[in-house]
């Protein structure tokens, strides 16, 4: 495939594995690591990830997750929640990175316009994913000014969940505020709505 081809382009990035056929999550799967050449602040200089495509490639979904020997060992900002799940047996872990928002470089709120060319969708996310490395190492995901990305939390049970309610006249009185810390009072509620 000519796609998997052009990763042999990027310096950065060594295939580990071949494109292999996963019948389980009907996913291709490639293992690769990318080697960044030096040790960031808290970033490995090499780091083992899993691209998976979604078999309608180059539609369809491309996700690029840790290993879980020899990736990230903890979830950084516009990264998915590391939780088990289904793929729980897999070498991966489902904490995916996210490279298609690049307010990490800088560019607030932007979503690049993603090519769907068979050639080049591929090699595009393999760049995002060293340049979201790069900025992860630089402690550069989280950008002054942008919009505040909540975190993704997958309560295992409604006893671990948090609730809160917000709407646009009360955001607006947090915006007035200059404090970047303060106290919160939690209780457990009398009765939990379940669906």
């Amino acid at each position: 495939m000519a796609a998997r081809r052009a990763l042999d382009g990027i310096p950065e990035i060594s295939v580990l594995e071949d494109l292999r056929w996963d019948e389980g999550i009907h996913r291709w799967i490639l293992k690769i690591e990318i080697d960044l050449g030096i040790e960031a602040s808290d970033v490995e200089a090499r780091t083992t990830w899993y691209v998976l495509i979604h078999p309608t490639y180059p539609r369809g979904s491309i996700t690029i997750h840790p290993a879980r020997t020899g990736g990230l060992s903890d979830v950084r900002e516009h990264q998915a929640a590391l939780v088990g799940s289904r793929h729980s047996d897999q070498p991966w872990t489902t904490a995916d990175i996210c490279v298609r928002v690049k307010s990490w470089l800088g560019y607030r709120g932007a979503f690049d316009s993603e090519p769907r060319d068979h050639d080049v969708r591929l090699y595009w996310y393999a760049a995002r994913a060293i340049e979201w490395l790069k900025a992860a190492g630089a402690n550069a995901l989280a950008v002054e000014g942008e919009y505040f990305e909540l975190p993704q939390v997958i309560a295992s049970s409604l006893d671990d969940a948090v609730a809160f309610s917000e709407n646009t006249a009360t955001f607006g009185v947090w915006q007035t505020r200059h404090e970047t810390t303060g106290v919160a009072q939690l209780r457990r509620p009398n009765q939990v709505l379940r669906r």
